[in-house]
């Protein structure tokens, strides 16, 4: 049987708890370049204090869909971090804000 689920790779700081199945961006990014194709990994309103090394097949998106964004959480989704892009191509970032950690938030190569 085809799963024809759209949103295989959810990052989560909360994890299985609140519906996600990663806890981190980069083992979802990983599982998504690892399975090929143009794949898109949707990550739940919170701060993720990660450096990543992007391909041009994998999408990052914020997910502020019914029952996560709240007033607590503003809905916002932000990397403190620095990524990283060194391919030809595009990449889509939908949502999500950037923040630097004393270096570069984004550097393209």
């Amino acid at each position: 049987m085809t799963d024809l689920h759209v949103a295989r790779y959810i990052v989560s700081a909360g994890g299985a708890t609140d519906g996600a199945n990663y806890t981190t961006i980069a083992s979802a990014y990983a599982a998504a370049v690892a399975a090929g194709g143009v794949q898109t990994v949707y990550i739940q309103p919170g701060t993720y204090t990660e450096n990543l090394t992007l391909t041009s097949t994998v999408n990052l998106c914020a997910c502020n869909c019914d029952g996560i964004a709240s007033s607590t959480t503003g809905g916002n989704v932000t990397i403190l971090g620095k990524l990283t892009a060194t391919f030809a191509g595009s990449v889509s970032i939908s949502g999500i804000n950037l923040k630097t950690n004393s270096d570069f938030c984004l550097v393209v190569s």
